[in-house]
This record gives C-alpha cells, sequence and structure tokens, in this order.
C-alpha cells in the first residue's frame, strides 16, 4: 500500500494550500510525524485519507541519481624557473638556487 499513485498535477490543486504541502512532503519521502504537530497530522491524514492516500504509511523514495562523485588528489609540485628568464637577467642567478 505503501506504493500509492503519485496524484496529477491537477488533482493536486484541487487539495486546500495545506494539504497540497502536505501530500509533497510526504511523497518526497519525508516522515510527517516528526514535522507536524500531532493534532495537524491527524487532521491532514483525514483530509488526505477521502483522496486514498494516508500519511501514515512510509513512501520509500528511491535515490535516482547516477552521478558518481569524482575525487582528484592534486599534488603541489615546485616550479622551475624559465631559462629564458635567467638568460634575459630578468632573475637575479642567487634566486635559481
Amino acid at each position: 500500500m505503501n506504493d500509492q499513485i503519485s496524484l496529477s498535477t491537477e488533482r493536486q490543486l484541487e487539495f486546500p494550500q495545506r494539504l497540497r504541502s502536505t501530500y509533497i512532503l510526504w511523497r518526497s519521502g519525508e516522515d510527517l510525524r516528526d514535522t507536524l504537530p500531532k493534532a495537524t497530522y491527524y487532521r491532514h491524514r483525514k483530509g488526505l485519507l477521502e483522496c486514498g492516500i494516508d500519511i501514515a504509511l512510509r513512501r520509500e523514495t528511491a535515490s535516482k541519481s547516477n552521478v558518481v562523485a569524482l575525487v582528484r588528489i592534486l599534488e603541489a609540485e615546485p616550479a622551475e624557473l624559465p631559462a629564458w628568464a635567467l638568460s634575459e637577467r630578468l632573475i637575479h642567478r642567487s634566486a635559481a638556487h
């Protein structure tokens, strides 16, 4: 029963705003018992039960992301002075050592 159908956008727009927000949170996998005050939870549950949605049942959401995090390790290497800078006397020879 936790695989209840998702309502169409038109059907969702028929809900009062408070029930619409609750439905969207429930659909995204939120545990509404932790989110809503007790009285509000049961009031919203009653309103949504009339539409066939039971927010008491946790809705499992599968992660649809197929992105693999890539980690690239950077290693600092000392830069070498270009030979042309020494030949043009742009850098003093003492800095090259």
